[in-house]
């Protein structure tokens, strides 16, 4: 591979130096374009005799001393504030305008006027466990029944847990940077 030609140019202080510094000399975009470097080489395709992964258990799970992801998604007073938070809002009045062929401003206005019914607790714990990245994904294998019968017994919890999440009323779960942002939003979804 050749080295990208350099310029011989004397710097002021190269006066009071032993002798001439090299350096790279850039005018702008003309003169780099002008002056084409070689690419870089492309990789090589290399053929694979293994058989697809399959996954025969689930990722272990997080160790339940880490606080990192809990600050990252809840503010101090409990409540949602990441902008996926505020996506995730959208997109589920966006789809529920859909549902019921409504104007989504006007739903998203009548949920976060509505008044709460009374006796109802929101648990600001579950906002902690709840994730916003829960996807399908592809089938488990799993080895026994006892691990399918703890996997199926997660998925009740969270599932659990997400529709406490989502049900409850969005002042309660989401901060008002994501009100305010959601409510930028949802007209474009």
């Amino acid at each position: 591979m050749e080295a990208a030609p350099s310029l011989r140019t004397f710097s002021p202080s190269s006066f009071f130096s032993a002798g001439p510094r090299h350096c790279l000399l850039l005018a702008g975009p003309a003169s780099r374009r002008a002056r084409a470097l070689p690419a870089p080489p492309l990789p090589r395709a290399v053929a694979s005799t293994r058989a697809p992964l399959v996954v025969s258990s689930p990722p272990p799970p997080a160790a339940s001393g880490t606080t990192a992801p809990a600050h990252a998604k809840v503010d101090r007073s409990g409540r949602f504030c990441s902008p996926r938070a505020a996506r995730e809002l959208a997109l589920m009045i966006s789809y529920a305008a859909c549902l019921e062929g409504t104007d989504v401003v006007r739903l998203f206005d009548r949920r976060i006027s509505a008044r709460r019914e009374p006796g109802f607790v929101f648990d600001k714990a579950c906002l902690l466990s709840y994730n916003h990245m829960s996807f399908g994904g592809g089938p488990l294998e799993v080895g026994t029944e006892e691990e399918a019968e703890k996997l199926t017994s997660q998925n009740e919890k969270d599932s659990a847990n997400e529709a406490d999440v989502l049900s409850a009323p969005p002042k309660l779960v989401y901060n008002n940077f994501v009100l305010r942002y959601t409510f930028l939003l949802a007209p474009f979804h």
